[in-house]
């Protein structure tokens, strides 16, 4: 009876054993290490249970109470194993700090990408279709993308509202610049200088196509970033210095070499007189100017200004005139003045020299004895 006894404990420990490692062995990487641990705990509930056998009697050593084994199984904690207190810290081959099941599934998230990189560094592209690869690759845009040049000739009107039938409050010149703010249809909602309106977007061109414009109607004026900014005369820093440019002055750039713009530079002596040298471009800030669209307020401006100046110049040339022609009848008249003296002075001498011619013949009849 006794021998019955102790192999039936047996086989409960085993159960537990068993039982314990099974449901354990859904917690992924720490099955390994838990069922030692479980095992264990298994042994222990076993020992605590254990029956010391006397002559002819059982004596049981009851530490605890008797659990139930299906008390003992729905008591296993998923995420870790302190079965009945049991100290795993000097147990061999178990990890005295155990990792939680979020720090598995990282572990797995992580040995997944590596294998997937180690895929791709195989030349493997994986399930992706020919779309998804191509969506992937970055799309190559131009910084003039949402700038737009004016192509018509010699204007593209703008208007307040997208239509033919709408106002016109602007005009976009030729070669002038315009910030694209939308697209509408056929219409483009442009802003330039201080007209905002529509206009056909057939007019424009953007993007690549405008950049191909820079040259033939953009202004590209270069700024010093250097204290002093030498200028040669040749594109190479062999070439003797030309001049030398302080810091900030702005220079019109005339056309690039590789690393070298060609400047204009003034002499000192007026725009008129001006030498041209080579800077690098490392040394300089270049920025492009262009001409913006004018509204129809603006233009109506401009003409009023020009007509008034071309009045004012008319005037200042009409008083001009008016003070030549003065100048002038005044040098007549004192010329007619002098050609007057001068026939006076030579009536003046006829009258002398006849009144001396009679005073000689009066005293030639004396000298003859005649009367006089």
């Amino acid at each position: 009876m006794r021998r019955k006894d102790f192999f039936l404990r047996c086989g409960v420990g085993a159960v537990v054993i068993a039982a314990s490692a099974a449901i354990l062995s859904n917690n992924g990487v720490e099955a390994s290490s838990n069922a030692k641990v479980s095992g264990l705990a298994g042994i222990s509930l076993f020992v605590d249970n254990a029956y010391v056998q006397g002559e002819n009697r059982v004596v049981k050593a009851k530490l605890d109470s008797v659990i139930p084994v299906d008390e003992i199984l729905s008591s296993f904690n998923a995420n870790s194993v302190t079965a009945f207190g049991l100290d795993t810290s000097d147990l061999n081959g178990v990890v005295s700090d155990e990792k939680t099941n979020a720090e598995a599934a990282d572990e797995k998230t992580a040995e997944g990408e590596a294998s997937s990189d180690a895929d791709d560094d195989d030349g493997s592209e994986g399930n992706k279709t020919a779309d998804e690869m191509e969506s992937t690759e970055e799309e190559v845009k131009s910084e003039y993308e949402n700038i737009g040049i004016s192509i018509a000739d010699p204007y593209v009107n703008i208007r307040k509202k997208a239509g033919e039938d709408s106002e016109i409050i602007g005009k976009l010149y030729k070669g002038s610049k315009c910030d694209i703010i939308k697209d509408k249809g056929e219409w483009v909602k442009i802003e330039s200088g201080n007209a905002k309106g529509y206009i056909k977007a057939e007019y424009l061109a953007r993007g690549f196509d405008a950049e191909k414009l820079i040259d033939d109607y953009g202004t590209k004026v270069a700024e010093v970033k250097v204290e002093t900014l030498n200028v040669r005369f040749e594109h190479n820093t062999d070439s003797r210095i030309a001049t030398q440019i302080p810091a900030g002055e702005k220079l019109l750039v005339l056309k690039q070499k590789g690393d070298w713009y060609e400047v204009a530079v003034s002499d000192g002596d007026g725009d008129e007189d001006q030498i041209t040298g080579w800077v690098l471009a490392d040394y300089v800030k270049v920025k492009i100017q262009w001409k913006h669209a004018i509204t129809i307020k603006e233009e109506k401006a401009e003409e009023e200004r020009k007509a008034a100046a071309e009045a004012a110049l008319e005037a200042q040339q009409a008083a001009l005139k008016a003070e030549q022609d003065a100048q002038q009848a005044a040098t007549q008249a004192r010329q007619q003045q002098a050609a007057a003296q001068a026939r006076q002075q030579a009536a003046a001498q006829a009258r002398q020299q006849q009144t001396a011619q009679r005073q000689s013949n009066n005293v030639t009849y004396t000298e003859g004895g005649r009367a006089a």
